[in-house]
């Protein structure tokens, strides 16, 4: 096979071997053989060189565009230089190996050069040239992960940076509420001049309220007592909230406030005050005593429960967490302009309208019980659908 190629390569004219006097035919035919075979290997040699320089050379060519645009965006790029110097150097490389392997191929003879590679491999030291180019990856791929890696906690970085500034101007705006709330107090004057919350702002309070407080409390008083079915657990905080509701609409609506006068052990009765008179004497706002107002229902709240044992259990546990946010969302819909209203009216055997109510748990077209209110406006108008147990 080896000589019908040599004669392709050659043709008609002599062959080197044949123009090496004093050789036998059958040695100089042996000679070409090793030669050809050698320049093959040189080849193959030179062709994985120049595949793997072109390589190099395209993750050179995006590293110096990118460090490019990163320069022309006004940053700083300390290897920019070293980069294209690498990149001329390993092109220089590369053409030098192209010219090699284009010599070999057109005329079948190498330079002196080439001479020592073929020595090289004909004595197993091919790899010996290898290191370098095979450190030289290495070093490109360490590279390229690293500027990725960079990249991830540049974002990151970026990242932390944009929430620690949203949190700087949250903690800004409740500084400025405080500055605002002292100086209503220092100032009697505009102390009446109160930020109430808007109907969405009260809305999600309400669905905060159901899905954070109720839940918590309705598994804490499960839980407490087993002995209640479930119905019976859900009237009783659905009971508190009601209540806690009227309270807040009495005193807002007649101006009337709870004093600190302690409360008789066997009786109900309040001692009541006009709030005009209490405004003249100490100066202070209509809504400052109705925030004052909120710690003396907390007290009282033990005369609202459906059973004894739960007012000792109330004030140390999720319960009154959840009375506590009630008293707070009562009296923001009690104040807000129109009026919002807490509406758990319903029909038993009811139709379950989707406008009004949501399902609970068990599926069916007629309602059972009602879980939590619908809110409501003066008029009757639906804000927020409730929640009920359909049957």
């Amino acid at each position: 096979m080896a000589s019908g190629i040599l004669k392709q390569r050659y043709g008609d004219q002599p062959m080197p071997s044949q123009r090496r006097k004093g050789i036998p035919n059958s040695r100089r035919m042996e000679i070409d053989e090793n030669v050809f075979k050698m320049e093959c290997q040189l080849l193959y040699v030179h062709a994985v060189r120049v595949s793997a320089a072109a390589k190099n050379l395209i993750t050179l060519q995006k590293d110096i565009r990118r460090k490019q645009r990163k320069v022309a965006r006004g940053g700083i790029s300390k290897h920019l230089d070293e980069t294209k110097e690498q990149f001329v150097d390993l092109l220089s490389q590369c053409k030098g190996d192209a010219l090699t392997i284009r010599t070999i191929l057109d005329t079948g003879e190498t330079n002196p050069r080439h001479q020592v590679l073929k020595r090289s491999l004909s004595e197993g030291n091919r790899r010996h040239s290898q290191p370098k180019q095979k450190n030289n990856c290495e070093n490109c791929s360490f590279i390229s992960q690293r500027s990725l890696e960079l990249e991830k906690e540049k974002q990151k970085l970026d990242k932390r940076c944009l929430e620690t500034k949203q949190r700087v101007e949250a903690m800004e705006k409740e500084l400025e509420d405080l500055r605002r709330k002292l100086s209503g107090i220092l100032d009697p004057e505009k102390h009446n001049e109160v930020t109430l919350p808007s109907e969405d702002a009260i809305l999600s309070s309400v669905s905060d309220l159901y899905h954070r407080e109720w839940s918590d409390a309705f598994r804490e008083l499960k839980s407490r007592f087993q002995d209640k079915d479930e119905r019976y657990i859900v009237a009783c905080l659905l009971g508190l909230l009601m209540e806690i509701q009227k309270t807040c609409k009495e005193i807002s609506v007649k101006k009337q406030v709870l004093t600190e006068t302690p409360i008789n052990s066997n009786s109900e009765t309040y001692r009541i005050v006009e709030v005009d008179s209490k405004i003249t004497k100490q100066g202070l706002s209509e809504s400052s005593l109705m925030m004052e107002n909120k710690r003396h229902v907390s007290t009282h709240l033990k005369n609202w429960l459906p059973w004894p044992e739960l007012s000792d259990y109330i004030h140390v546990t999720a319960t009154l967490c959840y009375i506590i946010r009630c008293m707070d969302v009562c009296w923001q819909m009690t104040n807000h302009n129109p009026r919002l209203i807490f509406d758990a009216s319903s029909n038993e055997k009811a139709v379950l309208k989707p406008t009004e109510f949501r399902k609970y748990k068990r599926e069916g077209n007629f309602l059972d019980f009602v879980v939590w209110p619908k809110v409501v406006d003066e008029n009757g108008k639906v804000i927020a659908a409730g929640i009920a147990e359909g049957s």
